[in-house]
């Protein structure tokens, strides 16, 4: 008996204390739908754990800020955005320095293969300057395949195999290609991971677009000796297309054989 009256004692103070804090919240969220949402949900399951973290994240955040970054995100990634920014430090001083890389986790968590993306910094950055240069990702076979938002065109992919992580550009990508239709370069962002041709060539340089709108890779050639050799290689796909042979020939160099995924391929983003 005894036993049955502390339990039900410790029961009714759970409760107690559960209504306390719900009390006390929704005091400072009346006019934030999305926070008066998740705490009738905690409230009517009783998990005083998560209303703790919802306290403190309107404390930190002010409900007006926490409600707007909420309203960036579909309803059933609140709970996982809500849970990493009581996880992760950095990220969530990110999101409160830049509320619209809240854009940036959205996406990221939207893949299968690339959620544990969703709170690297770089990532979260990397990703928002992809998006106002008019670049889109949508996750094809494993790999993010990186394409322009206005005509789908895939230019590269970014490949996770374990702890490696690589960028792949097919020889097609490179810029400047035909060369002078393409422009010149008004736009670049460096890579500062590992890129590979897909050959396997492991190469450096920047993702750039082009003033025509046109997304693709320039190498850095800097160690290639002299300026002719230099201009030759930036050209390298430029010379391709006008002679067509090298990427069909039988004794094609193997950074010639272009990507059944990459070339000329698109994708919906």
């Amino acid at each position: 008996m005894f036993l049955f009256y502390s339990l039900t004692s410790q029961a009714g103070k759970q409760l107690d204390n559960v209504l306390a804090k719900a009390e006390d919240l929704a005091g400072k969220i009346e006019n934030a739908p999305n926070l008066r949402k998740q705490l009738t949900e905690l409230t009517n399951a009783k998990d005083i754990a998560k209303i703790d973290r919802l306290s403190k994240l309107i404390d930190e955040f002010g409900a007006e800020k926490l409600e707007r970054i909420l309203s960036k995100v579909d309803g059933g990634q609140i709970e996982d955005l809500l849970q990493d920014l009581a996880t992760s430090p950095a990220f969530k001083d990110a999101i409160k320095n830049t509320e619209g890389l809240v854009d940036s986790w959205k996406k990221l968590d939207a893949t299968n293969s690339f959620k544990n993306l969703r709170t690297d910094i770089g990532w979260l950055n990397r990703v928002d300057g992809w998006d106002k240069a008019g670049i889109g990702f949508a996750e094809f076979n494993g790999k993010l395949s990186l394409a322009s938002k206005e005509t789908g065109e895939v230019f590269a992919d970014f490949v996770k195999n374990g702890s490696d992580e690589f960028f792949e550009i097919d020889v097609d990508n490179f810029l400047p290609y035909s060369a002078p239709t393409s422009g010149s370069i008004k736009w670049s962002e460096p890579v500062t991971m590992s890129v590979r041709s897909a050959s396997g060539e492991t190469i450096t340089g920047s993702i750039a677009k082009t003033t025509d709108g046109t997304f693709g890779f320039v190498e850095n050639v800097s160690s290639y000796g002299s300026q002719v050799v230099q201009n030759t290689i930036l050209q390298r796909s430029s010379l391709r297309n006008v002679f067509p042979a090298i990427t069909v020939g039988q004794e094609a160099p193997p950074m010639a054989q272009a990507s059944p995924h990459l070339s000329g391929s698109s994708v919906p983003l």
